[in-house]
């Protein structure tokens, strides 16, 4: 039997649709390939899941604040225990700043000598508060408690503003002038006038001790 000629045209046309069907097509879910990029020098750099790396910073030297601790040389000067003759000894200084240098040798002074042979004339519980410059003299001052601290005669009075005097004169000063809590005093343990700056000794004159 003999199918009429339009039926047989749409089966013809559905049989040629089946067959342009593509069976292995990609599922929808598959993951994405992974790329590569290679620059021109052939060197492949991966472009996913980098990971940037910071890049580390030179290491910078630490500074101190701290002025750095110089030493100086200083010609100390003592009386001998009887009094009758005063005698220098060199002592080395320690400082951070070259202004601190007369008040440092001064405390150093009173702190006493190396040899056994000298005594210091400023006791221990007298302050020496400051050193100040006026013109060509040392203004230094001592607290006033040196009056009953210091058990001196007219000559040990006498040797200890010569010796503060002296190593003074090692510091550009000309003179020296001692003052009691920062006010002029007449006298300092009633011998010697000390109204006026009093002169150093010319320390090339002075014995070392032997």
């Amino acid at each position: 039997m003999r199918l009429p000629y339009a039926l047989l045209a749409a089966a013809t046309v559905t049989i040629g649709l089946a067959g342009c069907t593509n069976t292995s097509s990609t599922p929808t879910n598959a993951p994405a390939p992974t790329t590569t990029n290679v620059p021109a020098n052939g060197t492949q750099t991966q472009t996913e899941g980098a990971v940037n790396q910071p890049t580390p910073k030179a290491t910078e030297p630490v500074q101190s604040d701290k002025p750095t601790v110089q030493k100086k040389t200083v010609e100390l000067v003592f009386s001998d225990d009887n009094l009758m003759t005063e005698y220098k000894e060199t002592h080395t200084i320690s400082y951070e700043k070259k202004d601190d240098l007369p008040l440092l040798a001064l405390k150093a002074w009173q702190n006493g000598p190396k040899s056994k042979k000298l005594v210091s004339l400023l006791p221990a519980s007298v302050e020496i508060q400051s050193v100040k410059k006026d013109g060509h003299t040392a203004i230094v001052s001592l607290s006033s408690n040196v009056k009953q601290a210091a058990n001196l005669g007219s000559t040990g009075e006498q040797f200890l503003m010569e010796q503060i005097a002296t190593i003074m004169s090692q510091f550009g000063f000309k003179n020296a002038k001692i003052v009691l809590d920062g006010k002029e005093t007449d006298t300092i343990l009633g011998h010697m006038d000390a109204s006026t700056p009093i002169d150093p000794l010319t320390l090339s004159n002075v014995p070392q001790i032997k």
